[in-house]
């Protein structure tokens, strides 16, 4: 690929400027459709580039603690949304054990779900008040399916 991004510069140099012209427009066209049929999305998400051994897996975080009585009812949505999207995520939990922990990941309390390292909860991201404790979303202890789908989408600014 990166060939044929230079080789409108070697034609420059052996043929005129209205050959050359016509050629670089038309590689031009060519990496342009080529970049389009390399790129799927689903449901507003972004899932593959269109080469079957190159899959873009969304990166999912659900920072826990084990006492927490949420964090597996978030696991199971998260899983289950990017399932009813279609989507292939990776979902890694992430075990805090210590308020040196807990401040060190930036943990706002069990579950912390992030996506493309992003915490799923735009009104959350400025906050400090890190800790062992449980989180709140709204009156439940796990976030609402639509903040969820809102961050697969990077809707709520959460895209990286």
């Amino acid at each position: 690929m990166l060939d044929l991004l230079r080789w409108p510069a070697r034609v420059w140099l052996k043929h005129s400027h209205m050959q050359t012209l016509t050629l670089y427009l038309s590689v031009e066209l060519i990496v342009l459709e080529w970049a389009r049929q390399r790129t799927e999305t689903r449901n507003g998400c972004i899932l593959s580039t269109g080469n079957t051994d190159e899959v873009i897996t969304l990166r999912i975080q659900i920072l826990y603690f084990d006492d927490c009585p949420n964090y597996e009812s978030a696991m199971e949505l998260v899983e289950r949304t990017a399932d009813e999207m279609g989507l292939n995520a990776h979902i890694e939990l992430v075990y805090i054990d210590s308020a040196e922990s807990a401040s060190a990941n930036g943990f706002l309390g069990s579950p912390t779900i992030r996506v493309r390292g992003v915490d799923i909860d735009p009104a959350a991201r400025g906050r400090t008040d890190f800790g062992l404790a449980c989180r709140r979303y709204g009156s439940s202890g796990v976030p609402p399916r639509d903040m969820i789908v809102d961050a697969f989408k990077g809707s709520n600014g959460g895209s990286k």
